[in-house]
């Protein structure tokens, strides 16, 4: 048995002296990865928790280990169709219809867009769900073909539905990534990330082909998320030199491949490497055309640090301000 694992329950059991608060064994459960049999059971005669197995929902939603499946979003389309269920019952006019699908059924899906990325079926399928519960009313504005009232108006914005959530999918999800690009600290799993995930300690050299399917596909959502980005460069100590895309051509490395190994300089090096007292000192005797680089240097904000910003006016990220830029 891991000494460890011995700390484990003597902690719970502090935790609930001092909180009050104590795990149900009814709620709880225990999962296991590879584990011998033995081991399992030794560990469930210490906490008296049931065996679980995945899927497992927490907070509504499930933790899972692979790809999420049309099957693993059955709990939101569930409760998607029961919402219009209720609807229908109420012979909402048109108008209520459109309010209640852009507020109830928006914040539904927007909670699972900000954990998950949606298989496209799925945004497919709530959609159409969507549509469905304009019934009678949507055939009428068809058959009248009212062109410019706002009733067409409205059903042009269900047919952009899946577009809509899946921009809104995107900005959600650039949140984790911005949450990775500011070091959040108080964050377990941007710190699990920066340890184990991040090659060179920069997230725009992490390798968009290896690891799970959630985070290669967070990976590929980088080309967007900097269109949103403000580098502002200060010592030079956060930012690197050849991996970050501080300098208005991108990360350096990309269009200088050769460059740490005609320069000397290491492929990891800080963007401080070519700063002194403040300002930019970048040798000149190598064998690489600099000027591109050079004409182009931003300015440096003498003694602050490296800090990214985001193009709002509180230079901070948000889901809302970021629609626009995934929607580019």
């Amino acid at each position: 048995m891991s000494p460890n694992l011995m700390k484990v329950d003597p902690k719970l059991r502090n935790f609930k002296r001092l909180a009050g608060l104590h795990a149900n064994a009814q709620k709880s459960q225990i999962l296991f990865s590879k584990a011998a049999l033995q081991v399992q059971h030794q560990i469930q005669s210490i906490f008296g928790f049931p065996q679980g197995t995945f899927p497992v929902r927490y907070l509504g939603v499930p933790l899972i280990t692979s790809k999420l499946s049309r099957a693993d979003c059955a709990p939101l389309i569930l409760k998607i169709e029961a919402r219009i269920a209720g609807w229908n019952q109420l012979k909402l006019t048109y108008a209520g219809r459109t309010q209640l699908i852009k507020s109830v059924l928006s914040s539904i899906h927007q909670y699972w867009c900000s954990v998950f990325i949606l298989p496209k079926g799925v945004i497919k399928t709530i959609e159409a769900k969507s549509a469905i519960s304009y019934g009678e009313e949507v055939q009428r504005v068809e058959d009248t073909r009212l062109h410019g009232n706002k009733y067409v108006n409205q059903l042009c914005m269900v047919a952009l539905a899946s577009e809509y959530i899946q921009t809104m999918n995107n900005a959600l999800m650039g949140k984790h990534l911005w949450q990775i690009l500011t070091k959040k600290h108080d964050s377990i799993w941007v710190s699990w990330i920066s340890r184990y995930k991040l090659r060179h300690g920069t997230l725009w050299a992490a390798n968009d082909k290896e690891g799970s399917w959630t985070w290669k596909k967070l990976l590929k959502l980088r080309h967007q998320l900097i269109k949103g980005i403000q580098f502002r460069v200060g010592d030079g100590t956060e930012f690197k030199l050849w991996l970050d895309p501080w300098h208005p051509a991108g990360a350096l490395i990309q269009r200088y491949p050769h460059g740490p190994l005609v320069t000397g300089i290491p492929l990891d090096s800080p963007l401080s490497t070519v700063i002194t007292e403040g300002n930019w000192n970048w040798p000149s005797e190598y064998h690489i055309d600099v000027n591109e680089i050079i004409t182009k240097l931003p300015a440096i904000h003498s003694g602050t640090n490296d800090t990214i910003i985001w193009n709002s006016s509180s230079g901070n990220y948000s889901a809302k301000d970021a629609y626009d830029v995934f929607s580019e």
